[in-house]
């Protein structure tokens, strides 16, 4: 069987979760996430229902660069796909904010200086 080489520079992953009345356990669940993956450039986009602030809240308490809450318009329970649908909306929103970041921090730092590659995500 034919395997390929390790990367030599690995890409960045994103993790999607879809979370409706998760309270109890969503925080134990992304702790556990957290201290396992150790790829380091693994975003968590949870994504969460305007009448569920319960979950919502228990995501907030996660003071982690790598998780980042996508609030709703829709109320729960709608469906999984649609609650997807927008947190990939969030993450596409993210790379495009990332990118012109990136951009301009390539422009102002001196040339001997590499593009900063770690991302700034922020609960919210």
């Amino acid at each position: 069987m034919e395997t390929l080489p390790p990367p030599t520079r690995p890409g960045a992953v994103a993790i999607y979760v879809a979370a409706w009345r998760e309270s109890a356990v969503i925080g134990p669940m992304l702790r556990r996430a957290l201290d396992t993956i150790r790829h380091t450039d693994t975003i968590l986009y949870i994504g969460t229902y305007p009448n569920d602030p319960a979950t919502a809240g228990a995501v907030r308490t996660m003071a982690d660069d790598r998780v980042r809450l996508v609030c709703g318009t829709r109320p729960g329970p709608a469906t999984k796909a649609e609650c997807l649908n927008r947190v990939w909306q969030a993450m596409c929103a993210d790379e495009i904010r990332d990118a012109a970041a990136s951009r301009r921090s390539c422009f102002m730092m001196p040339k001997t200086s590499s593009t900063p590659t770690s991302r700034h995500c922020t609960i919210g």
